[in-house]
């Protein structure tokens, strides 16, 4: 299956935006499908957006499950570390989360 994410939202700048593609993306995972994310005529994207349609995802999927299911495509350098160091953030947060 492939998401082409211009196909879902007209301008993907913010959570509810990413809640979109998360929803899409996540309905794919549970009925086992593998997913291309497209990011085709997307130059750039807030960190809410990729917050809501890809680290949601660790709620209910675990990091290995996502990265062999879930191909990016047409992604620029600046996209693909924003998504990277997301990832990372969220990756160190579940397992040394932060004592108040």
């Amino acid at each position: 299956m492939v998401i082409r994410i211009l196909d879902h939202v007209s301008n993907p700048s913010s959570y509810k935006d990413g809640e979109v593609i998360y929803k899409l993306l996540s309905q794919e995972f549970r009925s086992g499908q593998k997913v291309v994310l497209s990011f085709d005529g997307i130059s750039s994207i807030p960190s809410a957006f990729v917050n809501a349609a890809l680290i949601k995802l660790l709620e209910e999927f675990s990091f290995d499950s996502i990265r062999a299911n879930l191909d990016i495509v047409n992604s620029t350098r600046q996209l693909n570390r924003l998504i990277k160091d997301s990832f990372s953030f969220a990756a160190t947060e579940r397992t040394h989360p932060q004592t108040k």
